[in-house]
């Protein structure tokens, strides 16, 4: 894969995580150490060309999803949608931690009393 950005090994992680395999389970599969894909995970360790084909068999990914900026994960906490408050206008007023400001480029900032909570 010529590409100019590194291997990510937080999108390896979202994307165990996602398929529900742990790293000994993952490590197994790949006929590796649990502690080289902890390593993996943390960017200590860069995969060959044959590892990334083989984690994106395993995990069910392209390859070149392990490769770019790394992604956020969530926390449970913040994907408990019934805390969220938001108006009528499909803003975010506070998330679970009250400090999400989310809204449409296309509607006006709400105003007045008119946030429900959900």
């Amino acid at each position: 894969m010529e590409s100019l950005e590194q291997f990510s090994g937080g999108r390896l992680r979202i994307a165990r995580i996602f398929q529900g395999h742990t790293q000994v389970d993952l490590a197994e599969k790949l006929g590796v150490t649990q502690q080289f894909v902890a390593q993996l995970e943390r960017g200590r360790k860069e995969p060959n060309r044959m590892l990334v084909a083989a984690l994106a068999d395993v995990l069910g990914f392209e390859p070149a999803f392990f490769y770019g900026t790394p992604l956020t994960e969530f926390t449970d906490a913040e994907c408990n949608f019934r805390r969220r408050r938001t108006s009528c206008c499909g803003f975010i007023q506070s998330g679970p931690c009250g400090k999400s400001e989310i809204g449409s480029l296309d509607a006006a900032p709400p105003r007045g009393n008119h946030v429900k909570q959900l």
